[in-house]
């Protein structure tokens, strides 16, 4: 109340608000990547996976999700050890 008290005597000034169009790109553009990042890697990601000889989805549900992704970055980064590369799934 004490916050409104000083905006409504205009010691303080009101919050930024965006525009309604930037408010509903912000707001579309959040939800598809909430659609993107919760939704399960289609088989097609799967089986390029397989076919490069990665069998992680064997080894872990979501390889989209925290450890599947530390894994495949250590892959790109060249580490080959097994041992190393299920401490990233134990680690993430």
């Amino acid at each position: 109340m004490w916050l409104a008290d000083l905006l409504a005597h205009g010691l303080v000034q009101g919050s930024f608000v965006p525009p309604t169009p930037i408010r509903r790109f912000a707001t579309s553009r959040n939800a598809q990547a909430a659609r993107e990042r919760d939704h399960p890697a289609p088989e097609s990601d799967r089986k390029i996976l397989e076919d490069a000889n990665v069998k992680i989805a064997s080894a872990i549900s979501d390889t989209l999700g925290r450890s599947g992704r530390a894994i495949l970055d250590a892959l790109v980064a060249g580490e080959t050890d097994p041992v190393k590369l299920v401490r990233c799934a134990v680690i993430a």
